[in-house]
């Protein structure tokens, strides 16, 4: 196991091909053997984690860093020491550090938009 992660397997609620490093929320519904479903998060959402590998397709498995440093798509310029949030669609953006901010991470690197930079998973709310 790599010690730089904690990862579990969910099921896909949609086609999350190409998605590896976005953020995602529990859907709400199970699939096979009562795992929970997971898809990308939205802007507010509350993420559970980022997408490691899997989600070919709805119905398929997919493992989800809920803890550690893996990493996450940027949707916007992003710079070392950001505090993150999720925006439509899974990408991970700076929190403004107003108040009901859902953040998800910390940057461990710099990037702009489309690239992905190390982070580090923190749930808390700003």
């Amino acid at each position: 196991m790599d010690k730089t992660k904690f990862t579990y397997s969910f099921i896909s609620a949609a086609d999350l091909s190409d998605k590896v490093g976005y953020a995602v929320k529990l859907d709400g519904t199970l699939g096979f053997n009562n795992q929970p479903k997971v898809n990308l998060a939205g802007a507010g959402d509350v993420v559970i984690g980022i997408i490691y590998d899997g989600g070919r397709q709805s119905g398929d498995e997919v493992t989800v860093v809920l803890a550690g440093i893996c990493e996450g798509y940027c949707g916007d310029t992003v710079v070392v020491g950001n505090l993150l949030k999720a925006e439509a669609g899974g990408g991970l953006v700076p929190a403004a550090n107003t108040t009901d901010e859902q953040v998800c991470a910390i940057a461990l690197g710099s990037g702009a938009d489309g690239e992905k930079v190390a982070v580090l998973i923190r749930h808390m709310s700003v």
